[in-house]
């Protein structure tokens, strides 16, 4: 049987299956190993957020990737309208909801403003025995969330690395937009070559900079990077997981056991 894990961001929906119950690292008692490898799950495929605009295309789009053999989805969206489009297809369907039961206490002046993937991403990491850690999820927003202590202090919102660029070509007359990819630190000779190299260096620099400033402010912790850009935010010292918000949302949906000592509360 299978868990299917539905996560809704704002450009795309994305859809994997693990076999069984979603496996999490093991970080007890700060014990923060970048290079330790967990199991990854089998990707089912994505459906552009823009297909909204039919529902019921859009429904049966998600609906074709979800195998026969599932025993289980659990959604995390930040985009409110496609909860009620896949709960009336897939009754058993649990939502991870900003109002929901964290395992973690947080200072949040309104929690219920806060995007529930962000919640999935701390919680993840509590789940896997951390108390103190700045988790990075660079998508088309990049979010910077910091468990202090064993509390959810908050966080940061920041256009995504490769947004600006976008924009850029957008509503520039003459301007095409470009893939984002690593640069070096050299100016372009002709309008690609600096367009991309300027995405680059201003997109990634942009993090790495803010990284630097809250470990700063807030001491040396573990950093978890995560989200469709991580990969650009990879160094030896980070631990980075594509799917860690996908294991914060089996965390807060009970589909997998937190460590001792990290129960909902």
């Amino acid at each position: 049987m299978a868990l299917v894990v539905i996560d809704a961001g704002n450009t795309q929906v994305k859809l994997v299956r693990w076999a069984e119950e979603v496996p999490l690292p093991n970080f007890q008692n700060q014990n923060f190993s970048p290079d330790q490898t967990t199991e990854s799950p089998v990707i089912l495929g994505s459906v552009p957020t823009k297909l909204l605009a039919d529902p019921s295309l859009f429904s049966a789009e998600i609906l074709d990737l979800v195998p026969d053999d599932t025993n289980g989805a659990v959604l995390v969206s930040v985009i409110p309208e496609i909860s009620k489009i896949l709960l009336a297809d897939l009754p058993d369907l649990v939502v991870v909801a900003r109002n929901g039961s964290f395992p973690f206490p947080h200072e949040l002046k309104e929690a219920h403003t806060v995007g529930p993937d962000r919640f999935c991403n701390v919680a993840a990491a509590m789940a896997s025995g951390l108390q103190s850690a700045l988790i990075v999820d660079a998508g088309t927003a990049t979010t910077f969330d910091l468990l202090w202590d064993g509390i959810f202090e908050g966080g940061l919102i920041a256009p995504g690395m490769a947004f600006a660029a976008r924009q850029l070509a957008l509503h520039g007359a003459m301007l095409e937009e470009f893939p984002f990819m690593k640069c070096p630190a050299v100016v372009g000779q002709n309008t690609e070559e600096a367009m991309t190299a300027g995405a680059w260096l201003t997109g990634s620099g942009g993090v790495e900079w803010t990284i630097s400033r809250l470990l700063e402010t807030y001491g040396d912790m573990p950093v978890i990077v995560t989200g469709g850009l991580s990969q650009h935010l990879d160094n030896p010292q980070r631990y980075c997981d594509p799917f860690w918000t996908l294991r914060g949302a089996a965390v807060l949906a009970g589909k997998t056991h937190p460590f001792p000592g990290h129960e909902a509360r």
